[in-house]
């Protein structure tokens, strides 16, 4: 967990950067006034200056992180009741199944329940090698399958991903009474395991679920979309045809 909290720290001090322009702000220039502004020193220009860049960056590293996210696919393995061993969500307005096959139902545990999906992988969007990410989600599952008052409805794997990304993690299922301790539960996890988000879903109609974009460390990543169940995505049959397999 050491490189958690690393990863807070680094973003703390960021936001403590950010932070020295407005408390400069709020100190007295009584006396400054009396030599005049442009006598201030190169250091508190420089300071100020770093100040900006910071800000624009995070600020674009946040950006970049809401829109992966929300277009990101889901693969929920061994799902209660459903009829494959891997279920697939794509995104409404990215396509990715086979947009001419038979719509695919929900099970009914996806659709009765409000569900949470979070990993422990890459805190913050910093990338962590494979074995940290293992372990990572390891200890995470640990904690899901200690989740109680209230306990979850059920528990599955998931991962979301692109065409050239994946994270793995968890959802775990709540009735709609138990939906509020359940959300803040999940994210309180998040917090632990130093995430920006996590996701929620809820069902749309019997193909459909809601997918929202829920913040635990990360600010303005809130978004929303609808992902519907469809076939494998396309781009993953076509890595399996080159390259053997893939997830």
């Amino acid at each position: 967990m050491e490189d958690v909290i690393s990863a807070l720290e680094e973003y703390e001090r960021l936001d403590s950067l950010e932070g020295l322009e407005s408390l400069e702000g709020d100190q007295d220039i009584g006396e400054a006034s009396q030599v005049g502004q442009e006598t201030k020193s190169k250091g508190e220009n420089e300071k100020q200056g770093e100040v900006g860049v910071v800000a624009a960056l995070k600020e674009n590293r946040t950006k970049d992180l809401k829109k992966l996210w929300a277009s990101a696919y889901d693969g929920w393995t061994k799902v209660p009741g459903a009829d494959e061993q891997t279920m697939y969500l794509c995104p409404t307005t990215e396509g990715g199944g086979d947009e001419n096959a038979a719509p695919l139902p929900l099970p009914p545990i996806a659709g009765s329940n409000i569900m949470f999906a979070i990993s422990a992988m890459n805190p913050l969007g910093i990338q962590w090698g494979a074995k940290a990410n293992e372990q990572a989600t390891q200890q995470l599952k640990k904690e899901v399958e200690r989740l109680s008052g209230p306990k979850p409805k059920g528990l599955w794997g998931g991962h979301g991903f692109g065409t050239s990304w994946r994270e793995d993690g968890y959802v775990v299922a709540y009735s709609a009474k138990d939906a509020d301790k359940g959300r803040s539960a999940v994210i309180e996890l998040g917090k632990k395991y130093g995430q920006g988000a996590v996701y929620e879903y809820s069902q749309k109609d019997e193909f459909t679920l809601t997918r929202k974009t829920l913040p635990v460390l990360l600010k303005n990543v809130e978004d929303q979309v609808d992902v519907r169940r469809c076939s494998k995505p396309t781009f993953l049959e076509d890595a399996t045809k080159r390259e053997g397999s893939l997830w």
